[in-house]
């Protein structure tokens, strides 16, 4: 048997496969599935401060009728945000009661001052670690590239220094100066980086002329844009690299851990396939590693990064030239 045991951000996990924060996480029920289906850590349904500051309106509105009308007002103030994740809070005790593999917290907000507080919570709930789910808005003409990653770094900055347990940034591929952000990220705490979230995407219904939602499911292709950017990262921070979105098969998970990925996480292809897919992918991994003689996955992680590959140029724009024109 092979020795799939990996270490995340300090954390032991039985091996690299990481169920990521979705639906299929965001009950006791879905989490203990996850664990007999052999998944080595699991990041939970998101906290999302959207969602509290809705269930305040929504409870707000029912109150009109009857109560005095600043009750709305109120139950939107900050004691209704501060004690509203405590159904998430409760869930992520549950969790540490009943599983035994890592539980990794998932919190996405919108106001600077719930990152911390949420993140305080999560903690002293019983998470192991916390991923932070971030996306600043880049709508804005008036604001620069430099202005909105200066958001991210100041979120992670300021959680990793209200807790003691390790934090991960997930964000989505924005930054122009990738090389740059990754390591101002690391600076600011982060001990991993998730790479890349995938969001939600806009499509037109032609025949009813109206916009629509996309697929919410990613695809194998997709998995490229994180697999680069792994492998030209990988030795080069102080932090570990989660890769995520078009991990589908044993075969995608394996060329992330040999572009120099700590752990996978997946999540569409378990909405296709069922936490079953968790067990192929974790054979086809021990038959690849069997065939290939590798006794560990440190054995061949990050073997064809940027920094260790014969051909570290396949990851640089000038090979994609001379693919394209057939320049030698």
């Amino acid at each position: 048997m092979a020795d799939l045991t990996t270490s995340y951000m300090g954390l032991t996990l039985k091996n690299p496969i990481v169920v990521a924060s979705c639906g299929l996480v965001a009950k006791v029920e879905g989490v203990l599935k996850a664990e007999s289906a052999g998944a080595g850590a699991v990041v939970l349904k998101s906290l999302f401060e959207e969602q509290i500051r809705r269930e305040a309106a929504e409870t707000a509105e029912s109150l009109e009728e009857w109560s005095h009308p600043e009750a709305g007002a109120y139950l939107q103030s900050e004691v209704w945000m501060r004690y509203g994740p405590r159904d998430y809070c409760r869930f992520l005790e549950d969790c540490k009661k009943q599983v035994a593999l890592p539980i990794i917290a998932s919190v996405n907000c919108v106001g600077g001052k719930w990152w911390t507080d949420y993140a305080k919570d999560l903690e002293a709930s019983g998470a192991d670690a916390i991923e932070l789910n971030i996306l600043v808005p880049e709508t804005d003409p008036d604001q620069s590239g430099t202005q909105v990653e200066a958001q991210y770094l100041e979120v992670v900055q300021r959680v990793s220094r209200q807790v003691k347990i390790p934090v991960a940034a997930k964000i989505g591929f924005s930054s122009v100066h990738w090389a740059n952000m990754t390591r101002a990220l690391v600076k600011s705490g982060a001990r991993a980086l998730v790479l890349f979230n995938r969001f939600h995407r806009p499509d037109i219904d032609l025949e009813h002329l109206r916009l629509k939602h996309a697929s919410p499911f990613s695809d194998p292709l997709e998995m490229n844009y994180g697999l680069r950017w792994i492998g030209l990262l990988a030795g080069q921070l102080d932090c570990d690299l989660a890769a995520t979105t078009g991990l589908h098969e044993a075969e995608h998970v394996i060329k992330q851990l040999l572009a120099g990925a700590t752990v996978v996480q997946i999540c569409s292809t378990l909405y296709r396939n069922g936490f079953e897919q968790i067990e192929k992918i974790l054979d086809g991994l021990e038959v690849w590693m069997a065939r290939h003689d590798f006794q560990s996955i440190d054995d061949f992680r990050g073997q064809l990064s940027f920094s260790r590959a014969e051909s570290p140029a396949i990851y640089e724009r000038r090979q994609y030239i001379k693919h394209l024109t057939e320049i030698h």
